[in-house]
């Protein structure tokens, strides 16, 4: 059955002439008549009851009428999500992320570009950085939020921000109260929380050469991969923590976020994605983070 004889068929059954249905659709009543009767013997019914004074439509001719036009308005949606989906503007988005970009810059982008492509689903997922590198390469994710370095060759990187990073003590230290900037030195003989290496060395690296540059190796107490667990570790006195500046979004009212003088080390999070990702979705998302004006470097 050609779509055409449907749209045919509507003109027809709107008009209920077939003059004014040929005028209509711009070609001439004959072969207008003739599509007609090749789609009544398709379905095998008849569709109108005429004679020279009146065109009238059957009882089947009303119910097929009715789902015509429903085939027509879904194939006219199907047409434009077609095209939106080669623009990139219909379909879905797999981000990856980690909890650095979680505070300030990640919610910013989502609503930011969710305002402007409605129709695109995103699927969040939380991730290591190196757990992100896997995904990306075995296509499980379309683009990732992580902490370079990235050790591979099949992803291609753009620097979001470098924030500098900020120590949280309890709220109960000593040292709670200062309104200026702290060295590490202040906390040489106090115990820290770190992330596991394995999970983001480029992270976990960044912050022991802090330490290191000041002159001393830390106390290593505890270890969590998640800022908000390391956040509430520290709240209930287990040990301080050096953190990404951003986390000073989070409120933890038993915890206290102070700025070091030790500014020369930062955290750098950095977007990444498969070379050879094609996807129009990703494409599109990568634009309108560029529109930001996010990166720093």
């Amino acid at each position: 059955m050609e779509f055409r004889r449907i749209q045919y068929f509507i003109a027809v059954a709107e008009e209920l002439n077939f003059t004014k249905a040929a005028e209509k659709l711009k070609i001439s009543q004959p072969p207008l008549s003739q599509q007609i009767k090749i789609l009544e013997n398709e379905i095998g019914v008849k569709l109108f009851n005429r004679n020279k004074r009146v065109v009238e439509l059957t009882d089947a001719g009303k119910y097929f009428l009715e789902k015509a036009k429903e085939i027509v308005l879904k194939l006219e949606s199907v047409y434009e999500e077609t095209k939106q989906i080669e623009r990139g503007e219909f379909g879905k988005l797999s981000i990856g992320f980690t909890g650095s970009v979680t505070y300030d810059l990640l919610p910013t982008l989502i609503q930011t570009y969710q305002q402007a492509n409605p129709k695109i689903k995103i699927i969040l997922t939380q991730m290591s950085s190196a757990r992100q590198v896997q995904a990306l390469e075995n296509n499980e994710i379309d683009i990732g939020m992580l902490v370079p370095p990235v050790e591979s060759t099949s992803l291609k990187l753009k620097t979001l921000r470098s924030e500098p990073f900020v120590i949280a003590i309890p709220s109960t230290h000593p040292l709670a109260a200062m309104k200026e900037p702290v060295s590490l030195l202040n906390f040489k003989n106090e115990p820290f929380i770190f992330t596991d290496r394995d999970v983001g060395h480029g992270y976990y690296d960044a912050i022991i050469n802090l330490f290191y540059e000041v002159g001393f190796s830390p106390i290593q107490s505890q270890q969590a991969n998640e800022l908000q667990t390391i956040v509430s570790l520290v709240a209930s006195g287990v040990g301080n923590a050096v953190l990404p500046a951003s986390i000073m979004n989070y409120i933890n009212n038993k915890v206290t976020y102070l700025k070091l003088t030790e500014n020369n080390t930062s955290c750098t999070s950095s977007m990444a994605w498969k070379k050879d990702n094609e996807s129009a979705t990703l494409k599109l998302f990568i634009e309108h983070v560029d529109q930001q004006n996010l990166y720093l470097s």
